[in-house]
């Protein structure tokens, strides 16, 4: 005999269903974001020569994407190409130096950066 589905258990699976869709289409723009910066850290300029190396990043955090801004999760211009050091171990970087990484983000990539002001401002916060 056929159990039928209670709400609770549809609703889980909805959302189960959600973050498998998530988590593909971030795959996707990572790889999406590697291609585009043709496997070089965008910081330093290192050429990247495996997957494992790269280091896709978020440039409004991948959590905050999720939470509020659920279509910049896979937007080209919320992402950028860098190598582990230039990702999360150097004073600067992206993780260790948020406010230095995002005054090179300015500085350096002021297309995405112009792009991602201007998506913030249109946004009711």
């Amino acid at each position: 005999m056929k159990k039928k589905n209670t709400k609770k258990e549809i609703e889980r699976k909805e959302r189960k269903r959600k973050r498998i869709q998530v988590k593909k289409a971030i795959e996707e723009w990572k790889i999406a974001i590697i291609e585009r910066d043709n496997w070089t850290c965008q910081m330093c300029g290192k050429k990247l020569e495996r997957r494992k190396q790269c280091h896709p990043h978020h440039i409004i955090s991948e959590l905050r994407v999720k939470r509020n801004f659920k279509d910049l999760i896979s937007d080209m211009n919320n992402g950028i190409l860098l190598c582990y050091y230039c990702h999360k171990a150097s004073p600067g970087s992206a993780h260790q130096g948020p406010l230095e990484f995002f005054i090179w983000f300015k500085k350096n990539k002021k297309r995405q950066y112009d792009y991602l002001v201007n998506y913030l401002n249109n946004q009711k916060i």
